[in-house]
């Protein structure tokens, strides 16, 4: 997964054509089902297999025939059901037959803010109702009727301001300000750039490149097995259904780390996140928290996309031990006062329907019922990395009474100045152990020269060789060498030892 894509990076997945019409024809996808299958690559072939199978009964027999023979029929019911459920969208349409989009009210009573919210909601709305299925589809340069009437809808969407523009004569300069509004939305730019544009109808189709490039990137290595490929599908499927009610932005946050977790050892993924963290708090100042500041935002939109992340683990990997790890990994960050990551951890796995024992206790950090007063109790008690919401609810709260403003303020920038005091610990044990590791060698090989009677001398020889002949000499001279050697390679095992200190 790529942290973010919009329309200005290359285009992989880009369709354009003369103009748009009820016939959509993509670049480089065939319309044709079996020409598709035909031409593709032979793992593209298999996927547009199983996403195109009419049937959902026969779906695990297909996973089966296609994957590792030492998976349970078990495993391959669980994939087929979330294979089935990527064809699915949640959303009804939004129109009925016959009828039109119409703008929610008069733009001409609406600021260019509005105008671009109204936008992108409608676009983010249109774009829910297609099933994650049809997106993977045309990831494969496959078409998809669901994508077609998806660019339908949005072109219905620039008729609609098109035609409000020359009925009532309101001028361009407001819908060119909401442009500029949303240059991190494809499809909202997408929809204003052509509603006033001087020509019709539109040259270009939307770019959905932004969404379709991490599903393209998953397929596009031969040497992951089929069945991980599509687990790894199922992944990228609960992300899309988690972000696609953000209707500000759209983006794809690289957690790869999540999906290898069960080799890793929970207190050193902690400190991973916990150091990542950290590092992103030390900036905040008060006016990130008054003005809500990019970076503030920033930072909050990482804890959903984290929590998004974890949910969709404990969806996919649920038949192994990865659950268990993520719920030490949470348990491991609360306990070192990390409550941003922690507490997100937390909320994915209870959002994706777990409860391990070990965070039975640890769910009243997260209970909205006593408006997460066990948790800013703790903070109080002991203050680390901040779980966001409830700090600023309390500081929206405080708009009406201004004196309790810095008191908020200085109580959540005392992330700042965050120091575990249990990571530190286990950094200098580490560092005394390299230390006691190099001297100990160095130890080792004093001992060593002393037992067998190798003393360095600058000017003397010793009186072993002076009373030995020609031939016991050169013998002397080769256990010399033999030694030095020796003394070499223990000089070499004392500096390894001193770089593993460093």
């Amino acid at each position: 997964m790529s942290p973010s894509f919009n329309a200005s990076q290359t285009k992989l997945c880009a369709w354009t054509t003369s103009t748009l019409d009820d016939n959509f024809s993509l670049e480089h996808i065939p319309e044709q089902t079996d020409d598709a299958l035909h031409n593709s690559n032979d793992h593209i072939q298999i996927l547009l297999k199983v996403l195109l199978e009419p049937s959902p009964a026969k779906l695990p027999s297909l996973l089966k025939s296609l994957g590792a023979e030492h998976n349970n029929d078990e495993d391959y019911h669980h994939l087929a059901e979330t294979i089935a459920r990527m064809a699915i969208s949640n959303l009804p349409p939004t129109l009925a037959s016959g009828s039109k989009w119409m703008l929610p009210i008069a733009t001409d009573e609406m600021n260019a803010s509005a105008i671009a919210d109204t936008i992108v909601t409608e676009v983010f709305s249109a774009l829910h109702k297609v099933p994650f299925s049809a997106l993977a589809q045309a990831a494969c340069q496959h078409q998809s009727q669901a994508i077609t009437k998806f660019f339908r809808e949005l072109k219905a969407i620039c008729w609609e301001i098109r035609r409000h523009i020359e009925e009532t004569g309101e001028p361009n300069d407001k819908y060119e300000a909401s442009l500029r509004l949303v240059p991190g939305n494809p499809l909202a730019s997408w929809v204003l750039s052509q509603a006033i544009s001087k020509s019709w109808p539109p040259e270009k189709q939307p770019d959905l490149s932004f969404i379709l490039l991490p599903i393209r990137g998953l397929f596009a290595g031969r040497e992951v097995p089929f069945t991980a490929k599509l687990k790894r599908l199922q992944f990228l499927a609960i992300l899309y259904e988690e972000k696609i009610g953000n209707y500000e932005t759209f983006t794809w946050i690289d957690f790869t780390l999540l999906e290898h977790i069960s080799s890793k050892d929970p207190m050193e993924v902690a400190k991973v996140f916990t150091d990542a963290d950290a590092f992103r708090f030390r900036f905040l100042c008060d006016a990130d928290f008054i003005d809500s500041s990019p970076r503030l935002r920033e930072i909050s939109s990482r804890w959903s996309d984290l929590a998004s992340a974890v949910k969709a683990c404990c969806v996919v990997y649920s038949k192994s031990n990865v659950v268990g790890v993520l719920s030490e990994v949470s348990k491991c960050l609360i306990d070192h006062r990390n409550y941003y990551s922690g507490l997100a951890f937390l909320t994915g796995i209870q959002n994706a329907g777990f409860c391990p024992e070990n965070l039975l206790t640890d769910l009243e950090y997260i209970d909205t019922s006593a408006n997460y007063t066990f948790y800013m109790k703790k903070w109080s008690e002991r203050p680390g990395l901040p779980f966001l919401l409830p700090h600023i609810i309390r500081l929206r709260g405080s708009q009406q009474d201004t004196t309790s403003r810095p008191e908020l303020l200085s109580e959540v920038l005392k992330c700042k100045s965050y120091e575990d005091d249990d990571f530190n610990v286990r950094r200098l044990l580490s560092k005394f152990c390299h230390q006691s590791f190099a001297l100990a060698i160095f130890a080792l090989h004093s001992a060593t020269q002393y037992l067998i009677g190798w003393l360095p001398s600058l000017d003397k020889s010793r009186l072993e060789d002076i009373e030995k002949g020609p031939r016991d000499m050169a013998k002397s001279t080769e256990d010399e060498n033999v030694m030095n050697s020796k003394q070499v390679h223990w000089v070499w095992v004392y500096k390894l030892a001193l770089q593993k200190q460093t």
